[in-house]
């Protein structure tokens, strides 16, 4: 029997929602059997009881709401995983212990990675913000499962890590800080 490929929820022009997509995107992609549109309103309805209404939404969210978001949705639907925030409070100290914290925790497909990172150069065309699923690591790439088009890959040669400056040739800063993983509670000899 073959596994039914799952694709992530696309935000489509809705630019700032990328952070509501990557809890719903985890969720559906750690727990498939989830519909996402009851993932959505649970999301929806939360933000808009906690916050007071979604027009803050229209702008993103930052890491703290969605943290709480992710929380609530996991609490919501009893799901048996664990978020590990490493970096919640201090920054990772390179690249390199980066990438290899993450390598060493990932473990698909039993966990995922939320991301938040920047693109581009500042200041000019193209610069973006997003949060995005990190499914897997190779040795020189982060696999995604993003809501917004992003590549599928992105090289880790093309990444730099938060108060490095963006280039032509290292366009993806990364924030150590703005990383969830997300863990299914496995049973003992799975």
């Amino acid at each position: 029997m073959t596994e039914k490929l799952i694709r992530p929820a696309q935000q489509g022009d809705y630019n700032n929602q990328c952070g509501f997509y990557s809890v719903a995107n985890v969720v559906s992609l750690l727990f498939p059997n989830i519909r996402r549109t009851i993932l959505f309103e649970t999301i929806y309805d939360y933000y808009i009881e906690t916050y007071g209404d979604a027009t803050g939404a229209l702008y993103g969210i930052y890491r703290d709401r969605l943290n709480k978001i992710l929380c609530h949705v996991i609490d919501e639907f009893e799901l048996p995983c664990t978020v590990y925030r490493p970096w919640w409070s201090k920054k990772a100290a390179n690249l390199e212990e980066f990438i290899d914290k993450l390598r060493t925790v990932l473990n698909p497909p039993y966990s995922a990675i939320i991301l938040g990172y920047e693109h581009g150069i500042e200041g000019k065309s193209g610069y973006y913000s997003h949060w995005s699923i990190i499914k897997k690591i190779t040795e020189k790439s982060l696999l995604l499962f993003d809501s917004d088009g992003e590549n599928a890959r992105i090289s880790i040669q093309k990444c730099i890590l938060h108060d490095e400056e963006f280039s032509n040739e290292k366009p993806y800063k990364l924030f150590s800080t703005n990383t969830l993983i997300i863990s299914i509670i496995q049973e003992r000899g799975e």
